[in-house]
């Protein structure tokens, strides 16, 4: 019986980051990164990135900041060149403003999977908590439709909950997860300077898989992709960076093992989305 898996991924600042490492592609490799994403708006994918990522063996996702889904033709035409399996289509403020046409969904899921794009729209959190049932709505109309969404924005902000408590998830959310296939999962500035994982990331993860995997259908690969905001004014050096990556990714595995209710029959690997 098919079984609920796991790929970790890692956005493009910290590979860039790592760039100057003769051992990037072994680093990665080895701590089972499994999906490389380039954040691209109106930018060009070039050779070069291309034949990096392809070296390194990873998973390709292209992440399309565009709020609008008549744009989407841009992110198809990217994720070709890219040579995607995954794309990421964020829906912001102009999709929260005007309902999107049935139609157009449709057409832009339908163009995607014609090219074998497995299509993820990104949910800008202003947007999902304030049309929450229309989100939920698509995913009843279309099938098809995945969700990528952030980890540590599913679940309830309370000043009563403490170190040793699992926060709950945001009411409604918990429909929404059999839907989801991708979750971000945002470093927060103030463990950069530590390069610690603080007990409540932990348990923000902790939590979200244990929901998904109880209500994803069985077969289904979560994506969960590091965000890791290297930019911050502390942020590590290169070589520090990639044993910030390593803890972050040993602390989310942790969390998933812990989550599993069958160990035995849960594998984590690479694999193609």
């Amino acid at each position: 019986m098919p079984t609920h898996q796991l790929v970790f991924g890692c956005a493009e600042a910290p590979a860039r980051e790592c760039s100057g490492d003769d051992d990037l592609q072994d680093f990665l490799t080895r701590e089972g990164f499994g999906a490389y994403e380039i954040n691209s708006g109106a930018q060009i994918v070039s050779d070069d990135m291309k034949l990096q990522i392809s070296r390194m063996g990873m998973l390709p996702v292209l992440r399309c900041v565009s709020r609008d889904l008549n744009e989407s033709e841009a992110c198809l035409i990217q994720a070709k060149m890219l040579g995607a399996s995954v794309a990421c289509m964020r829906l912001g403020a102009a999709n929260a403003e005007e309902e999107a046409s049935r139609d157009l969904v449709q057409t832009v899921l339908t163009k995607f999977k014609d090219a074998c794009i497995n299509l993820r729209f990104e949910v800008h959190p202003s947007t999902i908590f304030a049309n929450l049932g229309k989100t939920a709505h698509w995913c009843e109309l279309f099938p098809e439709v995945n969700l990528a969404l952030d980890a540590e924005m599913l679940l309830e902000e309370s000043a009563d909950t403490d170190e040793g408590s699992a926060p709950d998830l945001r009411p409604g959310f918990s429909s929404l997860v059999p839907k989801t296939a991708m979750l971000r999962a945002t470093i927060p500035d103030s463990a950069i300077p530590r390069g610690d994982v603080p007990p409540q990331v932990k348990l923000v993860w902790k939590r979200v898989m244990q929901q998904w995997r109880r209500h994803a259908p069985a077969g289904r690969w979560l994506l969960f992709m590091f965000d890791f905001n290297l930019s911050h004014p502390h942020a590590p050096d290169p070589v520090a960076t990639r044993e910030f990556m390593k803890r972050y990714r040993e602390a989310a595995l942790s969390c998933w093992q812990t989550a599993l209710d069958s160990p035995a029959d849960d594998r984590i690997e690479r694999a193609s989305l």
